[in-house]
């Protein structure tokens, strides 16, 4: 059997079931990776705010910041914040993809 007759030149599944059979090896990949990276950098974060676990200041310090940084960001938005909810992205602001045409100037659009 040569390699010609061992591999069909036209796939036996549709393409749709090939990617979602697919795609969980590909999730799984992802996953460890995210799992891996986590796992080696929260014990270190976690070290440096905790410390010898004496005393646990830096954690409460590291939350406090965290706090104030979310209060500073609800005041932003009730500032400069738009009301954009139930609208399409369309209707909130003009597509960064948008080519105004200047006079004299021929468009191929249509």
């Amino acid at each position: 059997m040569t390699t010609s007759e061992a591999v069909p030149l036209r796939s036996t599944i549709p393409a749709r079931l090939d990617r979602v059979s697919w795609s969980p090896f590909f999730a799984s990949a992802g996953a460890s990776a995210a799992y891996l990276t986590v796992s080696e950098t929260w014990p270190l974060f976690n070290g440096a705010l905790i410390g010898e676990g004496t005393s646990r200041t830096g954690m409460l310090w590291g939350y406090v910041i965290g706090g104030l940084i979310m209060v500073i960001g609800g005041v932003v938005e009730l500032l400069i914040g738009i009301k954009a909810e139930g609208q399409s992205l369309e209707t909130v602001t003009k597509p960064l993809s948008a080519v105004e045409a200047t006079p004299g100037t021929v468009t191929t659009d249509g």
